[in-house]
């Protein structure tokens, strides 16, 4: 009498509730040798193989590293020799500080305007564009 609706003959190939098989080396292992991924089940690759895994990545992202052309460097200010150059630096640096206090204000303005008079004015306002 069967009880599940699993052939009997697939049922003997299947590991025990207590064993896995690896997805990379293919081994049938204890559940003690698997990770447990964010739902709390076991991973598909066993431990020794996902350091493995890691250990090569690793390596590979280390080469392409050393290939790949870094960021160019920032000018320090305070390094420019000539003066009208470094003046026109230290404008400019105000201007982006000054420019970004003013759209921080103006969205901290807008936000407090919300939270006082409700959520449905931007929402009709945002209805009627």
């Amino acid at each position: 009498m069967k009880t599940t609706g699993i052939p009997e003959d697939t049922q003997a190939s299947q590991p025990a509730p207590s064993q896995r098989i690896c997805s990379s080396c293919h081994r049938l292992l204890p559940l003690t040798a698997f990770s447990n991924n964010s739902n709390g089940r076991p991973e598909s690759r066993c431990k020794e193989c996902q350091r493995t895994r890691q250990r090569q990545r690793r390596q590979a992202a280390g080469n392409t590293q050393q290939t790949t052309a870094s960021k160019p460097e920032r000018v320090l200010i305070t390094d420019v020799a000539e003066r009208e150059t470094r003046l026109e630096m230290i404008r400019n640096a105000i201007e982006t500080v000054q420019l970004s206090m003013i759209r921080r204000a103006c969205k901290q303005h807008e936000n407090e305007f919300y939270l006082e008079t409700g959520w449905k004015i931007k929402m009709l306002y945002k209805e009627e564009l």
